[in-house]
């Protein structure tokens, strides 16, 4: 076999790169025209939306036909010789010619349907999400991990993508946010971002939240309330703009995209809010028509944003534990019921289907709504639920990490010195005339 693939090569290699200069500019000339005229044709069908699996098998099997043609007939003219009859027909037998196309007909069929099939069990490199996984983003729960039985751990990882948890613990168990299982096919493999893979990915990136400080989550949990926060992680900067009332965030909305457009430095943009306007500006009919007003005003901020290819990801009101909120007031006014009303709205005012990305907070919530404190807030394992879906949404919300500028070379140790280096050079030479010594004296 090797014997076989070795004598096939330099074949090849003899018929494209023959030992005539002319020849082979000839032959290269044809191979790069083809090889371009095919890239045109496939930026062509992909520019038209065309660029499918079976517009490929029939480019693929018009084109071989063609060159089929053009290579059996310049070889069978090439080989007929002025006695023989000018009649090339007799030559060419038809059902030859007919079996060698149905042959490569079902030879690429094959291949397509097996791509195909392999393609559709989800038989790929693991990647980047697709944005095609924004609607699984959401879909998932809170598992009860005992981390000293290893058996529920396997099921949850396999099943929903937990990865092993440490804690072990006799008391209790610990919750752990996990993905429903999707088919292979989606190619949406969620799982939770460690910190370093994540930092990796949002190297010299600038993020802006934009939002009340249950929207915040943890960001702000250990910082004063009702005030903007900045904080940079190595390479990250991170600004939170305190926006209770839907005219901040639209304010907020206006000036970043005013800062982008001057300096383009902003790559992500979090919004949230609702509660603080049902509490304290929704209860009169003008209230509820300025609010209405406010929020087409924000739609409005955010095709701005996005037309600046700056990312925009809402984040809906998470779950209100009603019994638990502290006045009769706020029990009155956003409650459970009020706020679906709050999220109605947003949603009606498209919103949603204008932001790049939605975290839903009544996903991560709903399940243990209990364990609000105050009626609004949680814990910060809570809001980590949270915060892993909005990480696996940067895998096509900013699917390219940015390359920031060249670090300096790392200085050389303190043991480096030039004579030292000089030093191995001549020893090395000194091992080399050595070796070759030997060999001569061995030779003669």
């Amino acid at each position: 076999m090797s014997r076989r693939l070795y004598q096939l090569t330099l074949f090849l290699r003899g018929m494209v790169l023959p030992d005539n200069r002319d020849a082979c500019f000839k032959n290269l000339a044809g191979m790069l025209s083809i090889i371009g005229s095919f890239c045109g044709l496939a930026y062509l069908l992909e520019s038209q939306g065309v660029l499918n699996l079976g517009m490929v098998g029939v480019v693929s099997c018009g084109c071989g036909y063609l060159l089929y043609l053009f290579l059996l007939k310049n070889t069978l003219s090439t080989g007929n010789t002025a006695e023989e009859e000018p009649s090339v027909d007799r030559t060419m037998n038809k059902k030859a010619m007919t079996t060698s196309c149905v042959i490569a007909f079902i030879a690429i069929a094959s291949c397509g349907i097996s791509w195909h099939a392999m393609a559709v069990r989800g038989a790929a490199k693991i990647s980047n999400l697709p944005q095609s996984c924004d609607i699984y983003a959401n879909q998932g729960k809170w598992m009860q991990l005992n981390g000293c039985d290893e058996g529920p751990r396997g099921e949850e990882y396999r099943n929903y993508g937990i990865s092993p948890v440490s804690t072990c613990s006799a008391q209790n168990s610990v919750f752990v946010w996990g993905w429903q299982e999707q088919q292979a096919s989606s190619h949406c493999r969620f799982k939770q971002r460690d910190v370093k893979s994540l930092k990796k990915h949002l190297k010299d990136r600038t993020i802006y939240f934009a939002a009340w400080n249950a929207d915040a989550g943890s960001y702000n949990a250990v910082e004063g309330k009702h005030q903007n926060l900045s904080a940079k992680i190595g390479d990250i900067k991170v600004e939170f703009i305190w926006a209770g009332y839907a005219t901040d965030i639209v304010e907020a909305v206006t000036n970043l995209t005013l800062t982008n457009s001057l300096e383009d430095n902003l790559d992500l943009v979090v919004l949230g809010g609702g509660a603080w306007d049902r509490l304290w500006k929704y209860d009169t009919d003008e209230e509820k028509k300025a609010l209405k007003s406010v929020v087409g005003e924000l739609k409005t901020g955010i095709k701005k944003l996005k037309k600046l290819k700056v990312p925009v990801v809402w984040l809906t009101p998470t779950s209100i534990n009603t019994v638990a909120l502290p006045t009769e007031e706020k029990r009155a006014k956003i409650n459970e019921d009020e706020m679906k009303i709050i999220r109605d709205l947003y949603e009606s005012q498209d919103i949603l289907s204008t932001s790049s990305f939605v975290i839903d907070g009544e996903a991560f919530t709903h399940s243990r709504v209990s364990e609000s404190f105050d009626g609004v807030h949680y814990p910060h394992s809570v809001y980590s639920a949270g915060a892993q879906i909005l990480c696996n949404a940067m895998d096509w919300l900013l699917p390219t990490p940015k390359v920031g500028p060249l670090r300096a070379p790392p200085h050389p140790g303190a043991m480096a010195h030039p004579l030292l280096g000089f030093m191995v050079l001549c020893f090395a030479a000194a091992v080399y005339n050595d070796v070759g010594c030997r060999a001569v004296l061995v030779y003669s």
